[in-house]
């Protein structure tokens, strides 16, 4: 869900010179999980990218399965 800010807090956020790399890290926190960690984010984004990896070598084998045995 995204959180549209009002102006006085926008001209709050302005008045008291944040950086703008600050405010895009805060625009991009997991709101779901606050209390995640940096690494346990990137161990759970590794692992969901292991996941895909095997699938695909899982169809992989499927496909070169198949193409013996039709050629």
């Amino acid at each position: 869900m995204l959180i549209k800010p009002s102006r006085k807090s926008l001209t709050e956020i302005l008045k008291s010179q944040v950086s703008l790399s600050n405010v895009m890290e805060l625009m991009t926190l997991d709101l779901a999980h606050p209390m995640r960690s940096e690494k346990e984010r990137l161990r759970e984004s590794s692992l969901e990218f292991e996941n895909l990896v095997e699938d695909l070598e899982e169809q992989g084998r499927h496909t070169g399965a198949l193409l013996i045995d039709k050629g």
